[in-house]
């Protein structure tokens, strides 16, 4: 293969020199940052966990076979079986109805943050947008009414999996 047909030449940078490209390389190494998407693409990384809690089956399996083109998924049709879940298994992000029977509500967001603080949440409701201030403040990531636009959700489950990925070890967000 000759340097032109390399893959760091054909995708970065898009517009500018090779040079520039493993300057800001370089620089994304030193401070930490992540790198651009194109180099994202050739590096060997498992592929981000994503758990789905709902006890509506269709949105459940629906969002199973969106979010599962991308990320590793689990599902949970009640939040008991999230939480045993999360015994097992750490998660990029997790998304949960707040409206179910058993553990709902408030409670099912404070017992997945006592068991993976740094993990994100996505809070989705059927219940309108009355509780959406109280689940925010009370550290969801994101949160969803039903029916929901599901480019929005896609585009903040990436958003929440960035930025669990992109936390230092150690570090906690603060709630």
């Amino acid at each position: 293969m000759t340097h032109w047909q390399d893959p760091i030449y054909e995708t970065y940078p898009a517009n500018g020199t090779a040079s520039e490209g493993f300057d800001s390389l370089i620089n994304s190494f030193q401070t930490g940052e992540m790198l651009p998407e194109p180099f994202s693409t050739h590096r060997e990384r498992p592929l981000a966990m994503l758990l789905v809690v709902d006890d509506d089956r269709v949105i459940r399996e629906t969002l199973l076979q969106v979010f599962s083109t991308l990320y590793e998924c689990h599902t949970a049709d009640r939040a008991e079986q999230a939480l045993e879940c999360l015994e097992f298994q750490k998660y990029d992000a997790i998304i949960t109805d707040i409206s179910m029977p058993g553990v709902g509500g408030a409670q099912i967001l404070k017992r997945i943050q006592a068991r993976q603080l740094t993990t994100p949440v996505i809070v989705i409701s059927g219940n309108g947008a009355e509780f959406e201030d109280l689940f925010l403040e009370m550290g969801a990531f994101a949160y969803f009414t039903k029916p929901f636009r599901l480019e929005k959700l896609e585009l903040a489950v990436a958003q929440a999996i960035r930025q669990h990925r992109q936390m230092p070890i150690g570090i906690c967000p603060l709630r």
